[in-house]
């Protein structure tokens, strides 16, 4: 399966077209976050998403309130919100919680992100793919010239849960890296995205 996964646009013009035009190679869109700046445009730009005519999964970033959010994503039939839930597609569990991309330890995260683990468990024979807007910390994805940014609470849990692949964002200087922390790939898209390939 090919996945498009991006975050950070900011509702750039630019990103959104290179996105829209890299979506035609793509079988699942993933959107980690802040496709906006604080919340402006977001139903143009969520239009936009749904005529990709793909499923896109999506969570919030720090400019998008959550809440707000999921109810405007029950207007398009190829968005769905994952923010604390869960999709499988292809023999995939994909699952999403948009984190907060500011403290390295995250309690929210952390108890919100509880509910999962039975599921990681019943779900042992599949790929597991997490969706957050923070980077987890300690590699190039959230690496800020010599010092790293990211959240010790997502990289903690990636660890422990053996998950496959976390798309991330927030850390714009460190966009468009692929990483691994032992079992996990780490892949922070940046506003252009990149196509990642998983079976």
């Amino acid at each position: 399966m090919k996945i498009l996964a991006f975050s950070d646009i900011h509702g750039s013009v630019k990103a959104l077209k290179i996105i829209k035009k890299k979506s035609k190679f793509a079988d699942l869109i993933i959107c980690c976050g802040d496709f906006t700046i604080f919340g402006n445009g977001i139903q143009s730009i969520l239009k936009l998403f749904n005529s990709f005519n793909k499923q896109v999964l999506l969570i919030a970033g720090n400019h998008e309130d959550h809440l707000n959010l999921e109810k405007i994503c029950r207007q398009y039939d190829n968005i769905i919100y994952l923010h604390n839930k869960g999709i499988v597609i292809n023999n995939i569990f994909f699952f999403g919680n948009s984190a907060n991309g500011f403290t390295y330890d995250d309690k929210a995260f952390e108890n919100e992100i509880k509910h999962v683990i039975p599921i990681l468990k019943k779900y042992k024979d599949k790929k597991k793919v997490l969706l957050t807007h923070a980077s987890p910390f300690g590699t190039k994805a959230d690496l800020v010239i010599d010092r790293h940014c990211g959240n010790k609470s997502i990289r903690h849990f990636l660890i422990e849960n053996k998950i496959d692949y976390n798309f991330c964002g927030h850390i714009h200087e460190a966009a468009n890296t692929i990483t691994q922390i032992q079992k996990t790939v780490v892949v922070n898209s940046g506003a252009y995205g990149v196509v990642i390939n998983i079976s």
